[in-house]
């Protein structure tokens, strides 16, 4: 009973400070197109504008090699990715800057 009780508590807790830091989240309106289930949305990467998918599911920021060029990126080191058909070698590259509307993230890898 008192393992029921403290279980509990940790979830009101939890359920407390995710209220309190989804509060502090800041919020915006973003334009996008709806193409066969993709979400496009309109990229802005050093300058240089593109259409992009978001992938909200992923865990970090994939762009092919021909867009890579065209946005003028230049490779900083290589690694590991896991994706659907297995394991893969990418590139990385370092971003001066990258926003959709009015979200900009600065020095980003």
């Amino acid at each position: 009973m008192m393992y029921r009780i403290l279980r509990l508590l940790i979830v009101f807790c939890l359920l407390a400070f995710l209220c309190e830091v989804q509060a502090k989240v800041r919020t915006a309106a973003v334009d996008f197109q709806l193409r066969a289930n993709l979400i496009i949305v309109k990229v802005t990467v050093n300058g240089v504008s593109k259409n992009l998918v978001l992938d909200t599911g992923a865990s970090s920021t994939v762009i092919d090699n021909e867009t890579a060029e065209q946005l003028g990126l230049e490779k900083i080191g290589e690694a590991d990715a896991i994706v659907g058909g297995g394991k893969i070698r990418v590139l990385i590259a370092q971003v001066d800057t990258a926003g959709i509307d009015s979200l900009v993230l600065h020095d980003f890898v």
